[in-house]
């Protein structure tokens, strides 16, 4: 399955699921500016906000390195 932009948000979170890294970019992509700034509006402290809207990067980043730990055994 070949991840794009225009893929539905259910067909990444089925990509996802299949273990496709890029599934996890392209829904990060799309949503990291709202996620941001949902954060600003509501907390009114930037670090805040910026910490809160890493936290999905964080965990792509974990995701990826697991499924590389697994792709090795």
């Amino acid at each position: 399955m070949s991840m794009h932009e225009q893929s539905t948000d259910s067909t990444i979170v089925l990509a996802i699921e299949a273990q496709q890294v890029k599934a996890l970019d392209v829904l990060y992509d799309r949503y990291s500016r709202l996620v941001y700034s949902t954060a600003i509006q509501n907390i009114n402290n930037v670090e805040e906000a910026e910490e809160g809207s890493l936290d999905p990067l964080r965990l792509r980043s974990g995701f990826q390195q697991k499924l590389q730990r697994i792709q090795t055994l």
